[in-house]
């Protein structure tokens, strides 16, 4: 509960100081002068950033439990909802309690949460095919995308490296079967497990589909970017974006708020102005606001669900 109130403290302060910074004429100014055309592209968007990942959380699955496609949506947008109270996208774990406290025969919480924390490396590795996509063809490079790019390197060695059969035998071997230590060390070792027993038959479309997912993600940044009237690249958005979602994604605030926001003012600021780094924050945010709205009609049920799973669990020990 503190982390939570902490993490809160971090976003509304840094919004509260960007807010403070700018000019709040010039800022309203631009959400008035918005393109409505290219803003109702954007909302469009919201489909297909729902859809894909519901058919890869299906497919993921699909060797554990046969998923119907309109409950992996429900569970997308209802982990969503808790996205946005949750540091470094920690809702999406709840994915797997969700499924269990339907009593699906066969399912296994620690199974189902492999499968997430997989799913989440598979967006890792997907954003940094995405920068490196952009680096590619990008001329303009400084410390922050060099630095950027040799760790984005480290994100895909530690993904190549969880899918050798040999390296839970090595991770028994090295760490120490700390208190602490052990906890961590068992969930790696049923990550490399899962990992490790995939055919590259079906990790390679799960790479694709999680790289074409930001593909989506990135165009609809730079839509709103064309919303707003900016003169900036798709080229731009692609190596630049992946930055501030990295930020975003640090376990300090609430949803990425603030810590995503500032890194796009220290991104594209020399472009778009203070101001209109601001406004595509505040779309950054947007972009997860309505899922989490969406997702909000499903929460309650989940919940109340989920209580009389408990319950009927809590009977079935007595």
């Amino acid at each position: 509960m503190k982390s939570k109130t902490l993490s809160l403290l971090i976003s509304l302060s840094i919004i509260s100081f960007l807010l403070y910074k700018s000019d709040t004429q010039a800022l309203l100014t631009l959400f008035w002068n918005v393109d409505l055309l290219y803003l109702s592209l954007g909302v469009l968007i919201f489909l297909p950033t729902v859809l894909i990942p519901a058919l890869r959380w299906k497919y993921i699955v699909s060797d554990h439990l046969n998923l119907p496609m309109l409950e992996s949506i429900r569970l997308i947008l209802a982990s969503s909802t808790f996205n946005m109270f949750l540091p470094s996208k920690a809702g999406d774990l709840l994915k797997a309690f969700f499924i269990e406290q339907k009593g699906v025969q066969g399912t296994r919480t620690r199974d189902l949460v492999t499968r997430v924390i997989y799913e989440k490396m598979l967006d890792f590795v997907g954003l940094t095919f995405n920068l490196w996509f952009g680096l590619l063809f990008f001329t303009a490079w400084n410390t922050t995308t060099q630095v950027v790019a040799l760790l984005s390197l480290v994100v895909i060695l530690l993904f190549i490296l969880l899918h050798l059969s040999c390296l839970s035998t090595v991770l028994n071997r090295i760490i120490p079967s700390l208190r602490g230590l052990s906890q961590i060390k068992a969930v790696f070792i049923d990550i490399n497990l899962y990992a490790a027993g995939l055919k590259m038959s079906k990790i390679a479309p799960l790479l694709f589909v999680s790289t074409f997912i930001w593909w989506v993600h990135m165009f609809q940044f730079f839509v709103f970017f064309k919303m707003f009237h900016f003169q900036t690249t798709l080229l731009d958005i692609m190596v630049r974006m992946p930055i501030a979602i990295y930020f975003g994604l640090l376990p300090l605030t609430i949803g990425g708020i603030g810590t995503r926001d500032a890194a796009i003012v220290s991104l594209f600021s020399s472009q778009i102005g203070y101001e209109g780094c601001v406004a595509m924050g505040m779309m950054g945010t947007f972009r997860y606001i309505v899922p989490a709205i969406l997702g909000s009609f499903f929460v309650f049920n989940y919940i109340k669900n989920m209580g009389r799973f408990w319950r009927k669990s809590g009977n079935k020990g007595v």
